[in-house]
C-alpha cells in the first residue's frame, strides 16, 4: 500500500477587455490532494507468467474557497472537495522468446477499470454580485476497459529495440458511463 499527499499554492490573474470595460482580477489559493493505492495479485508461472490482480486508488483532492481581487468581474469560487476512487480488476502477463539469438519479451496486460465517488467535478461561482453558477469538469468514465502490450528485444550484440501499445474503451471524449 502507498500513500502520497500533495499541497499546492494556486496563483492567478486574469485580464478583462470588451467594448467599453477593463477590468483585472487575480489571487491566491492553497490546495491539497491525498491518494492511496493498493494492489493484489497471484503470480502464476510456466511457459509464460501470468498475474490476476486487483488494485484500488482513492483520491481526494481539497480547495479552499476564494474571492478575486479586482473590480465588477471578480469571481467568487466556493470551497471544494472531490473523491475519486478507482477499482481495477486485471490479468498481467510476460514471457520471453527466442528467435536464434535475438531474445524478445512480451509484457501485456488488460483491465477493467471503474471509478466511483465524485467523477463529474462541480464548483459552485459567482461574479461579484451575481448569481451562483455551477460549473462542471471533465468527467471521468465510471466504466472503462484499457489494455497495454509491450515488447522489447535484445540481439547478441546487446542492441535493443523497445514499443508498446495502450488503449482504453471508451475514451474520455466518447464516454457516457
Amino acid at each position: 500500500m502507498s500513500f502520497a499527499y500533495t499541497w499546492h499554492r494556486l496563483q492567478g490573474s486574469r485580464t478583462i477587455v470588451f467594448q467599453g470595460f477593463g477590468d483585472q482580477a487575480r489571487d491566491k489559493d492553497d490546495a491539497a490532494t491525498f491518494q492511496t493505492f493498493g494492489e493484489l495479485g497471484y503470480g502464476i508461472d510456466g511457459w509464460a507468467s501470468f498475474e490476476p490482480f486487483v488494485s484500488l486508488t482513492s483520491m481526494n483532492f481539497t480547495d479552499g474557497k476564494f474571492n478575486e481581487r479586482g473590480g465588477a468581474a471578480t469571481l467568487r469560487v466556493d470551497s471544494k472537495a472531490i473523491d475519486t476512487t478507482f477499482n481495477t480488476l486485471g490479468l498481467r502477463g510476460f514471457t520471453v522468446l527466442d528467435f536464434g539469438g535475438r531474445n524478445m519479451m512480451l509484457r501485456g496486460l488488460a483491465g477493467w477499470r471503474h471509478a466511483y465517488g465524485d467523477v463529474t467535478p462541480l464548483s459552485s461561482n459567482a461574479f461579484a454580485g451575481g448569481n451562483i453558477f455551477t460549473v462542471a469538469a471533465c468527467r471521468s468514465p465510471g466504466t472503462r476497459l484499457h489494455w497495454r502490450l509491450r515488447s522489447m528485444s535484445t540481439s547478441r550484440a546487446r542492441c535493443r529495440s523497445a514499443s508498446a501499445i495502450t488503449a482504453r474503451w471508451p475514451t474520455p471524449a466518447s464516454s457516457t458511463a
